[in-house]
């Protein structure tokens, strides 16, 4: 997913390091996007684009028209906001974190139930595990759901607010916290990882040349974070 947020971008904006090495592509229907802030993006299991905008609600994107999601005059309780700040593919549905409280989209009639659980709540981070449970982290909270949207366990976090969720090629769980390091589940709780900079880590993914991960700092690049010893490498700027 992650990959998309990045090539969104590359799109829109015009990124001067990046711009320099990279070909702009141009979005035949960007004039249709609800939002030019776009926060995220998504492909799903059909192969259509998904975008959460701030302030548009969310885009669907097959490649000739979108179909937008939000609360407006004819939908005005559709969602509790159309600031989205993060989406997630769960496959006939999509799960919707906003500024106030998470929604889920069923991709066949297009009915939006909202999850109780986070009423209100702004929805930091979602990801669909391989198990097809559901993580969303608000509140200094991970809320984990059946692939039904039944809630299963609520777990406390600490004083520190999550900014991503991840789950690793050994079907781990893991966060960043914000002004704080990594913490993994263990059993039923979220325990720190051994996090040894300075800085907060910012996003997580697997790197796809071994089992460690990739780890985005806020100052010090991205590393390469061994999840067994803790230990870690700098990769090129």
């Amino acid at each position: 997913m992650k990959h998309y947020i990045f090539l969104f971008l590359l799109i829109l904006l015009p990124l001067v390091g990046w711009a320099q090495e990279s070909q702009r592509l141009s979005l035949p229907n960007l004039e249709q996007l609800s939002s030019d802030h776009v926060l995220q993006v998504i492909q799903d299991s059909e192969g259509f684009l998904w975008y959460a905008t701030e302030g548009g609600g969310v885009c669907r994107d097959d490649g000739r028209q979108m179909l937008v999601f939000r609360s407006d005059a004819e939908h005005p309780d559709l969602l509790g906001s159309n600031d989205v700040s993060c989406i997630a593919d769960a496959g006939q549905h999509i799960i919707i974190g906003t500024f106030h409280g998470a929604y889920v989209l069923d991709k066949h009639d297009y009915v939006m139930n909202r999850l109780k659980e986070v009423d209100d709540k702004r929805i930091d981070d979602i990801i669909v595990g391989s198990n097809a449970h559901w993580w969303l982290t608000c509140n200094k909270k991970v809320y984990e759901y059946s692939d039904e949207g039944k809630i299963l366990n609520i777990y406390v976090t600490g004083d520190k607010y999550i900014a991503r969720l991840h789950e690793d090629c050994q079907h781990r769980i893991w966060a960043s916290q914000w002004n704080g390091g990594l913490i993994m589940l263990e059993g039923n709780k979220f325990k720190p990882a051994i996090w040894p900079l300075d800085v907060a880590p910012t996003f997580i993914d697997d790197d796809p040349y071994s089992e460690n991960l990739l780890v985005g700092t806020l100052g010090k690049g991205v590393v390469r974070y061994n999840p067994n010893n803790g230990s870690l490498v700098q990769t090129e700027p």
